[in-house]
């Protein structure tokens, strides 16, 4: 069957980094990093690590209420300004006060959805005096999942099919590579893709500091260092970014700008432990995403690892990299991380990270490794450049790997018509 070519017409982001497209570009191409220490956690508990890529609840909704965006869930608010940037970039809306229904799908991904509500209801429930009577009924929709990609729907009358896809921090990768199935196969034109996750709420950023895999480091401008060997852990970080993916005829007809193109996807479940990486699932992910494009290791240019900087993560991926590509591949494809930039978006860190890989691609000015000084041993049969590079090939994979052993990997492709 032939495949449609699907092309990115439309970019939004929220992070630490920047909050919109040029203000992140701009930092990031300064080689600034938006992980600080996060200003809202108490300073009588013991965090394992304090320094994470968070965005201040006054500045969100600053910047949200320019378009009436309300929300009391953090991760909705964040998600729906990206969109909105996105569809205003892509020209699919001019009066958001008043947008016309139009058949665009919402696919989005995220891997703890609304648990900043959730974290408030349960407060009410165990620590109210009156029980289960102060819960408000609303709590349920504000606290689905599929809130987010619902709220979007509403709001700009998007009326394709709207859900989200929820596989930990592979969630976004996932939800931008079913987007360009159904494109590619036919069933819609356009769809607005993405994920986020908001991470600092009380209870959910408890639990994985107790998890133990975080950086202890204190200096924030430093802590975060994938493929070092001096690295301690992974930092979180929070936000959303969104992508608009058309049909390549839709977008020429219209005239849209053209970021890039999605060539391929692969997925696969390591089926062997819920926190543990393994090797043959990752590989099997990177494989089925070069066939669907049709490429060869020969083919690709660069590679966004996945990359969190924890002990087990990081040699894990460079063993699943350098036997994807061989011997005679590996030391010519430079791989990079660029999570010391905003930190670990958890559902949302492949649709930022690939917003980053599209704008580097697009410019050639592509992130190398921040924070790199002494390269891992188990890491070493990798390209890991410090510097910004242009890459000398159009093909670029982006690698996902999640809990649960989820892993997701896009194909990207420099457009040249």
């Amino acid at each position: 069957m032939n495949k449609r070519r699907v092309v990115v017409t439309g970019l939004g982001v929220v992070s630490s980094v920047g909050m919109n497209v040029e203000e992140f570009w701009n930092n990031i191409k300064a080689n600034k990093t938006g992980i600080k220490k996060i200003p809202i956690l108490d300073e009588n508990e013991r965090y394992n690590c304090w320094n994470g890529g968070y965005i201040d609840k006054d500045v969100l909704k600053e910047a949200a209420s320019k378009y009436r965006i309300r929300n009391p869930e953090k991760m909705v608010e964040m998600a729906t300004l990206a969109c909105q940037e996105a569809l205003e970039d892509s020209g699919l809306i001019e009066d958001f006060a008043n947008p016309i229904p139009q058949r665009c799908g919402v696919i989005l991904g995220t891997g703890i959805g609304c648990q900043g509500a959730i974290d408030d209801m349960l407060k009410v429930v165990y620590q109210g005096d009156k029980g289960i009577r102060n819960v408000r009924p609303s709590s349920v929709p504000v606290s689905m999942a599929n809130a987010v990609s619902a709220n979007i729907s509403v709001k700009y009358q998007l009326v394709g099919p709207n859900y989200v896809i929820t596989c930990a921090c592979s969630s976004a990768t996932a939800a931008m590579g079913n987007s360009w199935r159904m494109i590619a196969d036919g069933y819609i034109d356009k769809v607005l893709t993405g994920g986020g996750d908001a991470v600092f709420s009380y209870g959910h950023y408890a639990a994985w500091t107790n998890l133990r895999v975080m950086s202890s480091n204190e200096n924030p401008d430093i802590c975060c260092k994938p493929f070092d060997s001096d690295r301690d852990g992974c930092v979180l970080g929070e936000g959303a970014a969104m992508l608009v993916l058309e049909d390549l005829d839709s977008a020429l007809a219209r005239g849209a700008t053209i970021y890039g193109e999605i060539v391929g996807y692969g997925e696969s479940s390591d089926a062997s432990h819920l926190t543990r990486p393994n090797p043959v699932g990752q590989i099997s992910a990177m494989k089925m995403a070069m066939d669907s494009a049709g490429i060869t290791p020969e083919d690709i240019g660069y590679i966004n690892a996945h990359g969190t900087a924890t002990i087990t993560n990081d040699p894990t991926e460079s063993g699943s990299i350098a036997s994807v590509l061989g011997e005679d591949v590996v030391a010519s494809v430079p791989v990079s991380s660029f999570k010391p930039y905003y930190g670990h978006l958890l559902g949302g860190s492949g649709a930022i990270e690939t917003l980053q890989m599209l704008l580097g691609l697009k410019e050639g000015c592509v992130q190398g490794n921040r924070n790199l000084v002494n390269v891992d041993e188990g890491c070493s049969k990798l390209n890991l450049p410090v510097e910004s590079f242009e890459p000398t090939k159009d093909y670029a994979l982006k690698n996902s790997f999640a809990f649960g052993g989820n892993n997701a990997v896009l194909v990207l492709k420099k457009f040249v018509g």
